[in-house]
């Protein structure tokens, strides 16, 4: 038996398990973890991939696309948010979230955090689906540039001191470059990306004043964070109400848009139009890349039995065409190489 002057510490959860607990000063961002991890395993035990879930099935599942969000599915906006396209993409965005998450929530409360989180992403996915007519959008990267663009944009004021603020903001200058990068080179969706980390930035500055009030004054004020969410819920409804796609249309519609763009494509390669590997990239295999996301939309969609039997009949030959001109773009690139290696042999 313990006597009261025992100086034994206090058992705590392992380190590794504070990451899913809330604490007295880290309540939101273990909950929002917890979440993302939830939903997977949720996803995984009715039968989705675990590792490459299709853009079909992760639509089932919250995903947004621009024609069912202009159908009247605005849920999806907060989703797909807790959607992800398996376990990697989980993991690097729940790493990212445990990282500048804790620092963040710690900085401005659970509540400022919180709002901002949410409202950063859906915002994101607003903008995501207005620039991308045909795309799949799933994952809590928006709403993490999100806090990030909270997190420099306060780097930036005096709330913190100058020689440590520098320091983070070059570590997150570095971090912000490197995830557009990737999102360019791997076609992920950029649009999300920006949105969430502009809406964050602008969050960051208007809650700028009631922090500075707190931090000097210790009085409490959220006029900035109410402006913050009432500019940002504006803009989403603004986005999600303004899609490319305008009305939804019928599967019917989609293919015939898909068919008039694979017979132009091929005409114009047909006639010589497209001779370098990026040439056939751009106007070819992403021909096939969307007609592969419209093929996910269109089954995603309470079909009758034969109308499935052909959107999969014909998903399996899109399919099958985009891997094709995909090998054409490896192969020609592969030449390309090879013939300015010889040139700058010479």
């Amino acid at each position: 038996m313990e006597s009261e002057y025992s100086t034994a510490p206090k058992r705590k959860f392992p380190k590794w398990l504070e990451t899913f607990i809330p604490n007295k000063e880290v309540k939101v961002t273990p909950v929002i973890i917890c979440l993302n991890l939830l939903v997977w395993l949720v996803m995984i035990l009715n039968g989705v991939s675990p590792y490459f879930p299709s853009a079909e099935e992760a639509m089932k599942w919250g995903a947004t696309n621009a024609e069912l969000v202009a159908d009247g599915d605005y849920w999806r906006l907060i989703t797909s948010n807790y959607i992800h396209f398996g376990f990697l993409h989980l993991g690097m965005n729940m790493l990212a979230l445990h990282n500048v998450g804790r620092l963040l929530e710690r900085f401005i409360g659970p509540w400022r955090f919180g709002i901002l989180y949410t409202f950063t992403g859906i915002f994101a996915s607003s903008v995501s689906i207005w620039w991308n007519q045909y795309g799949v959008g799933a994952g809590a990267s928006g709403a993490i540039l999100g806090i990030v663009g909270v997190l420099a944009a306060l780097l930036t004021t005096n709330l913190i001191d100058k020689s440590i603020r520098l320091s983070m903001l070059k570590s997150l200058a570095i971090s912000i470059g490197l995830t557009l990068l990737i999102g360019i080179s791997a076609h992920i969706d950029n649009a999300a990306h920006i949105a969430g980390l502009l809406s964050g930035a602008l969050g960051g500055y208007l809650i700028y004043p009631e922090l500075k009030m707190f931090f000097y004054q210790r009085k409490k004020q959220w006029y900035g964070l109410i402006a913050a969410f009432l500019i940002i819920a504006g803009a989403t409804v603004w986005f999600a109400t303004h899609t490319k796609g305008g009305k939804t249309r019928t599967p019917q519609q989609i293919v015939v848009n898909f068919e008039d763009k694979e017979s132009y494509a091929m005409q114009r390669y047909g006639a010589g139009d497209f001779t370098t590997a990026d040439d056939i990239e751009k106007n070819i295999t992403e021909v096939y890349r969307v007609g592969l996301l419209q093929m996910d939309s269109i089954l995603s969609l309470d079909l009758n039995p034969e109308s499935r039997v052909q959107a999969e009949k014909l998903k399996k030959y899109v399919n099958e065409r985009y891997q094709q001109w995909s090998w054409v773009v490896k192969s020609k690139q592969g030449v390309e190489l090879h013939a300015i290696d010889s040139a700058n042999a010479w």
